[in-house]
């Protein structure tokens, strides 16, 4: 008989990403991890949001992606080419996997 583990799960969402990460929160397993250096806050450029639904993420990522996308337009021709990059980096889930 498989012991079922019961995990609450959250949805990550990082800010002018469309990627959706589901996290356990009640894994208590370590990871074998090792610090390679002094502790430090991540970046600006790499917030995240947590969602408690994967239903809840998906509008999340998709308000987001609509936001980022806006800010380049404003930029005009200098955010142009950001613009398009950030469009080819996320095609899938800017085209098929947000959609639902």
């Amino acid at each position: 008989m498989i012991k079922q583990q019961n995990y609450a799960k959250y949805f990550r969402v990082f800010r002018n990403d469309t990627a959706i990460t589901e996290i356990s929160t009640n894994d208590f397993h370590r990871a074998g991890l090792k610090p390679i250096g002094p502790l430090r806050l991540q970046p600006l450029g790499k917030l995240y949001y947590g969602y408690k639904s994967r239903e809840l993420a998906i509008r999340g990522a998709k308000a987001g992606a609509r936001s980022y996308i806006n800010q380049l337009i404003a930029l005009g021709d200098e955010g142009k080419e950001r613009l398009i990059q950030y469009r080819m980096d996320h095609y899938d889930d800017l085209n098929f996997n947000l959609i639902k």
